[in-house]
C-alpha cells in the first residue's frame, strides 16, 4: 500500500562556499572535517490511518552517510473527524494548502510539548491525485521510508542525484558526498512555515538574472529554448549588495543609523572638516585684528560657514553613496564569490553574512555573470538584449530602458522587465527577434496587438495577526511559534489570496468579484506593525483590549458609557479608544504602498500602454486604506478609477481622497462621530472610525445596528463581519452596484 505524506517543516540550507571537484575529493573533504554524529528525531503522525513500525525502519539508513542519525517515532493517530478528501497542493510546490495548514495548526494546538529541533511528518491516506505520493516545500514514489526521505531531501533544499556508491534498489535517495557536505557544513533551521513559505511572484522593482560565460563572453544555450541558460529566480523590491568587496576604499566598515560607512565616506568628510578648520582659523585672525562692528560681521560669516560646512559634509556623504551605487556598483568583479556555483550563489543571496539588503524605488535589473576567474556583478536597466551568434551560443549585448523592435522599427518606453534575443545571419543582419517577460513567456506577438479594455480589482488587506483564536492558550502557542507579529509587507502582489485574509470568511473576495465582474484580480498586502497604528505598540493594544468594556449583556439597555482605565480611574469609555492619529505610521504605510503601486503598474503595462483604458476597483480593509492611497499615487493618471470600497480604515483621518476621481467611493465602518453614534461597547476598538478627509458623511455607511450582536472591540472591525456591505439594497446608501 502506497502512503502519501506532507511535511510541515522546512529547512533552509546555506550552501557550501567550497569548490567540490569530484566524488573522491568530496569524500576526502568530508572525512577531513571530522563531523560528529548529528541526532535528529522524526515524529510521524498518522492522520486517519494505521501505521506499523516496520514501514519506517529503513528511514535512518538514507542519512547515515552524512553522519545524521535519524530516529523515527510513530505517534498516536490524529483523528480529524473529517471525511473530506485531501485536495492536491499547489502545482508549483511553494506552499501548503489551507487543508494542510488547518491539520498542522490544530494538531500543534493540542500537542503542547512540540520539540523545537525535530521533524513532524503527517501521513495521510492519499491526495485526490493518486500519482502524488508526497508533498513538502517544494515537492514522487516508493515505500513509506523512501517517501519520507525524499521529502526530507526537498525540505533540506537538496536535489536527489544518483551516487556511484548508491544501492541499485533506490538509487536516487542515497546521498552523494557533495550532498553530505551540504547537509553538514551549514546550520539546519527548523520551523513551521506559514506566511514565511516561499511563493514566487513576478512583480518587484528589481529583476535578478544569473548566467555563465566562457572566455569569449559566450553563453551556452539550448537551441530550442535559449532562455533556459538565463536563471531568473525572482524579483524583489530590494537590491542585494555584496559586503566583502575587494576595494578597501568602498568596503563597508561599520553602521551608523543603519547606514553603511566605508573609508570613502570618512575620507571625504575628513577633507571637508579640514577645509572648515582652515577657513575658521583665517576668520579668527580677521576677528582679532578688526574693529567691533567688523568682528560681529566676521562672527556672522563664521556661523554661515559652519552651516555651509554641515551641508557640505552631508552632501559629500550623499555624493559618495551616489558614486558607489551608480558608478562603482554599476559593474564590478568579485573573485571571492567564484567558489559558488550559480545555484549556490542564489541560495546564499539572502545570507546576511555575505549580502546586505537595501530597499529601492528604482525599476532595474541585477545581473550576476559567472566567468572562469570571478563573478561580474552589474546593474542593468529594464530590458536585456542578447545576440544569438550560433545555434548553441549567444552573447549579452546591453541593457536599456527602451524596448526596440528593430525589424518593425518600433521604439517603446519599457514599463517593466523584458529579455530580447536577436538572431543574426553571417552578414550581421537581424533575421529574427524574440521578446520574453521575466518569467520566460514569449510575448513577441502580443506587443502590438489591440489593447483590450479590462476591469482590475485589487484587494488590499490590513494587519495580519499571528493568531485569530479567541482561546488564550492557543494565542500564546501561536505567538511562541510565529513571534509577536509578522514582518511588514514586502510590497508584492499576488493573483490569489496569499495570506488567506479574505477567502475563509464566506469567500467575501469572490462575492466582490461577482458583483464587480472584474477581469483581473490582484491581492496587495497592506500589513504593517501595530507600531504604525494609533495604538503605537502591541502592549498598548493588548492593554486597551483587556480594559475596554465588553458588549453589554442586554443590548437594548447599555451600561457601558463609563468604565475604568488602566489605573482604575473612572473615565468615559470612548476616551479609551486609540483616536490620536499616528501620522508618521500612516505615512510609512502609504509610502510602502507606492512600491506596490509601481509593481502593479508593471503588471498592468507588461504589454505597453495596457492600463490607460482599464478601470481600477479597490477593496481595502483596515491598514489597507493607507496602503491603497500609496498605490493610487502611482497609478493616478495611468488608469481609470472605478470604485473604492474602504472597510473599517485604520486612522482614517490621516488619509485624504478626491471624490471626483471615482465613480463610486464608500467608507464602511462603525459610527463614532456622527449623530446616534454606536454605544461604547460596540465600537471598533482595533481601528476607531474617524472621518476620511475629502469624504462627506454621505459616503460614510455605518455598521447596521440590527447586527449589533456581531459588533464590539474586535467584531466591529473583523472583515468576516462585513458581508452586509454586499447586501445593501440598490436604492440605499452604500450599495455596490452590479457591473
Amino acid at each position: 500500500m502506497k502512503l502519501n505524506l506532507l511535511i510541515s517543516c522546512f529547512i533552509t540550507c546555506l550552501l557550501s562556499n567550497q569548490v567540490l571537484l569530484s566524488q573522491d575529493s568530496d569524500s576526502l573533504y568530508f572525512d577531513s572535517l571530522a563531523f560528529s554524529t548529528k541526532k535528529i528525531n522524526i515524529y510521524i503522525i498518522p492522520v486517519g490511518i494505521k501505521l506499523k513500525r516496520a514501514e519506517v525502519n529503513l528511514l535512518p539508513s538514507y542519512f547515515q552517510k552524512a553522519k545524521i542519525q535519524l530516529t523515527p517515532y510513530i505517534l498516536a493517530e490524529f483523528n480529524t473527524k473529517s471525511k473530506e478528501k485531501w485536495a492536491n497542493p499547489s502545482s508549483d510546490g511553494n506552499r501548503f494548502s489551507e487543508q494542510m495548514k488547518t491539520i498542522r495548526d490544530s494538531y500543534f494546538s493540542s500537542f503542547k510539548n512540540r520539540e523545537p529541533n525535530a521533524f513532524y511528518v503527517f501521513v495521510i491516506p492519499g491526495f485526490n491525485n493518486p500519482a502524488l505520493n508526497g508533498f513538502s516545500i517544494p515537492s514522487p514514489s516508493g515505500n513509506l521510508s523512501s517517501s519520507i526521505a525524499e521529502e526530507l531531501l526537498h525540505s533540506f533544499g537538496i536535489k536527489p542525484e544518483k551516487d556511484s556508491l548508491a544501492q541499485d534498489s533506490i538509487p536516487n535517495l542515497f546521498l552523494s558526498w557533495k550532498q553530505c557536505l551540504e547537509l553538514r557544513k551549514n546550520p539546519l533551521h527548523f520551523g513551521i512555515y506559514d506566511d514565511y513559505e516561499f511563493v514566487r511572484t513576478n512583480n518587484g522593482l528589481v529583476a535578478y538574472y544569473f548566467w555563465k560565460e566562457n572566455k569569449n563572453k559566450e553563453i551556452s544555450i539550448d537551441s530550442l529554448n535559449p532562455l533556459n541558460a538565463i536563471i531568473r529566480p525572482y524579483k524583489t523590491n530590494a537590491v542585494f549588495r555584496y559586503l566583502d568587496i575587494s576595494n578597501w576604499f568602498f568596503k563597508p566598515q561599520f553602521l551608523v543609523f543603519q547606514k553603511q560607512i566605508c573609508i570613502a565616506h570618512l575620507t571625504v568628510i575628513s577633507l571637508t572638516l579640514l577645509l572648515l578648520i582652515f577657513f575658521r582659523r583665517k576668520i579668527n585672525l580677521k576677528i582679532t585684528k578688526s574693529a567691533f562692528v567688523q568682528r560681529m560681521s566676521f562672527r556672522l560669516v563664521k556661523l554661515v560657514i559652519w552651516g555651509i560646512g554641515i551641508l557640505l559634509i552631508y552632501s559629500s556623504f550623499l555624493a559618495v553613496n551616489y558614486y558607489y551605487r551608480n558608478s562603482y556598483l554599476k559593474s564590478h568583479k568579485i573573485a571571492a564569490l567564484n567558489n559558488y556555483q550559480l545555484t549556490e550563489l542564489i541560495a546564499n543571496h539572502k545570507n546576511t553574512a555575505l549580502f546586505a539588503s537595501e530597499e529601492t524605488t528604482e525599476i532595474q535589473s541585477q545581473i550576476y555573470i559567472k566567468t572562469k576567474k570571478n563573478y561580474l556583478i552589474q546593474k542593468g536597466f529594464k530590458v536585456l538584449y542578447f545576440y544569438q551568434t550560433s545555434p548553441t551560443k549567444m552573447k549579452f549585448y546591453r541593457s536599456s530602458n527602451t524596448l526596440k523592435l528593430k525589424g518593425k522599427q518600433i521604439k517603446l518606453p519599457a514599463s517593466t522587465h523584458y529579455i530580447v534575443i536577436r538572431n543574426k545571419n553571417k552578414q550581421g543582419e537581424i533575421v529574427s527577434e524574440r521578446i520574453y517577460n521575466h518569467l520566460g513567456i514569449e510575448i513577441t506577438h502580443h506587443i502590438l496587438q489591440k489593447d483590450p479594455i479590462k476591469r482590475i480589482l485589487v484587494f488590499v488587506n490590513g494587519y495580519r495577526p499571528v493568531s485569530i483564536s479567541n482561546d488564550f492558550e492557543k494565542n500564546m502557542d501561536d505567538i511562541k511559534q510565529k513571534g509577536l507579529e509578522y514582518p511588514n509587507s514586502e510590497n508584492h502582489l499576488f493573483n490569489f489570496d496569499r495570506y488567506s485574509y479574505w477567502r475563509p470568511w464566506s469567500e467575501i473576495d469572490l462575492l466582490f468579484q461577482a458583483r464587480l465582474n472584474a477581469d483581473n484580480i490582484w491581492y496587495a498586502d497592506g500589513h504593517h506593525s501595530v507600531a504604525t497604528s494609533n495604538h503605537r505598540s502591541i502592549l498598548n493594544f493588548s492593554t486597551n483590549s483587556v480594559i475596554y468594556p465588553k458588549p453589554c449583556k442586554n443590548l437594548n439597555k447599555h451600561h457601558c458609557k463609563f468604565s475604568e482605565n488602566a489605573t482604575k480611574q473612572k473615565v468615559n469609555s470612548y476616551e479609551l479608544l486609540a483616536t490620536k492619529s499616528n501620522v508618521d505610521g500612516f505615512a510609512l504605510r502609504k509610502k510602502n504602498g507606492e512600491i506596490a503601486g509601481k509593481n502593479l503598474k508593471q503588471i498592468l503595462n507588461e504589454l505597453p500602454n495596457q492600463s490607460k483604458n482599464d478601470t481600477l476597483f479597490i477593496v481595502a480593509h483596515s491598514m489597507g486604506f493607507a496602503y491603497s492611497l500609496g498605490i493610487l499615487n502611482e497609478l493616478r493618471g495611468k488608469i481609470n478609477f472605478g470604485g473604492f470600497y474602504i472597510i473599517a480604515p485604520e486612522n482614517a483621518e490621516a488619509g485624504k481622497v478626491k471624490v471626483s476621481e471615482w465613480k463610486d467611493i464608500v467608507h464602511y465602518g462603525c459610527n463614532l462621530s456622527a449623530k446616534n453614534k454606536a454605544p461604547a461597547c460596540l465600537q471598533d476598538g482595533i481601528a476607531p472610525q474617524s472621518n476620511i478627509q475629502g469624504l462627506s458623511s454621505k459616503e460614510h455607511v455605518y455598521f447596521p445596528m440590527e447586527l449589533q450582536k456581531r459588533m464590539g472591540y474586535l467584531g466591529s472591525h473583523f472583515i468576516g463581519n462585513y458581508l452586509w456591505t454586499l447586501e445593501i439594497l440598490e436604492n440605499q446608501k452604500g450599495h455596490i452596484r452590479q457591473h
